[in-house]
């Protein structure tokens, strides 16, 4: 999938016609939809529950790198144009692609599960039936199956609503903002931007990490410390990004980014893990 979005990348680049670009990022964004599922996947098979929440802060520590990176686009953008940054990009992730290819092995499907099998108890012997049942359905069938789960389980159904609105709202709006209401400071953001994604954004999630790992644990039976650290993040988050929007000084501005990143992305490790 990556070599797939890397490709499609790579030729908006080259193309000249507006409806060829637009199907390049359908399939950019309908290829970006199987990354993850398949990197939770992934982590369940090679790591055991207690691990699983300071693993999620290690890759996502790889997304503010990739945001970072992203941010420092406008710069090449600026020198070289947008045709010549997409094709960078998009030939730099398909050679990545290729590596990964070539040097990373297939896990066995459920290795965490056979590694238990000497303590196992009934209710996971029942869930192992059911999997294997799910297995046997159509893929649109697994799908409708996937998602009555999803919305049986509370805790799910309150991180798939959150990260809604995560991402409709503040996120994807901040560079627009901030080209639009300081254009003579459009390089300088791309890299400070840049910078606080890249040393903000992993502190903020190994932080949560290792938080969620000491202090929610199935042994523990602090069953709130999890959505308290969301909380707590969210409390630090919120108010600098309310002043960061109302304030007409583009470094006090951008510099209170760096609180909205730290307590705003706490939060992936941890609803995953919850999950």
């Amino acid at each position: 999938m990556l070599m797939i979005c890397s490709l499609a990348t790579m030729s908006s680049g080259f193309i000249n016609s507006f409806m060829f670009l637009v199907a390049s990022r359908v399939i950019i964004g309908s290829t970006h939809t199987a990354f993850m599922p398949a990197t939770y996947s992934l982590i369940g098979d090679y790591f055991p529950t207690k691990f699983r929440s300071r693993v999620n802060a290690l890759i996502t520590c790889g997304h503010f790198l990739g945001y970072g990176l992203a941010s420092l686009i406008v710069i090449l953008i600026a020198n070289s144009g947008w045709r010549s940054a997409l094709k960078y990009v998009g030939g730099f992730g398909f050679a990545i692609g290729a590596l990964i290819l070539a040097v990373v092995k297939e896990p066995t499907r459920g290795i965490q599960k056979i590694l238990k099998k000497k303590n196992v108890d009934a209710d996971l012997l029942a869930q192992e039936e059911e999997d294997t049942d799910a297995e046997d359905l159509n893929i649109f069938d697994q799908f409708k199956v996937s998602i009555d789960e999803l919305m049986s389980n509370k805790a799910a159904r309150y991180i798939a609503l959150g990260s809604m609105l995560k991402y409709t709202m503040p996120n994807f709006f901040i560079p627009s903002y901030f080209l639009t209401k300081f254009p003579m400071y459009s390089k300088e953001f791309g890299l400070v931007f840049a910078i606080i994604n890249i040393f903000m954004g992993p502190l903020a999630a190994v932080t949560s990490g290792i938080l969620s790992d000491k202090y929610a644990s199935k042994k523990s039976t602090n069953y709130m410390a999890n959505p308290w650290i969301i909380i707590a993040g969210n409390c630090i988050a919120l108010p600098a990004l309310l002043i960061s929007m109302t304030t007409n000084n583009f470094w006090l501005s951008v510099g209170l980014m760096s609180f909205k990143v730290l307590g705003f992305e706490n939060w992936w490790p941890i609803n995953i893990a919850m999950i």
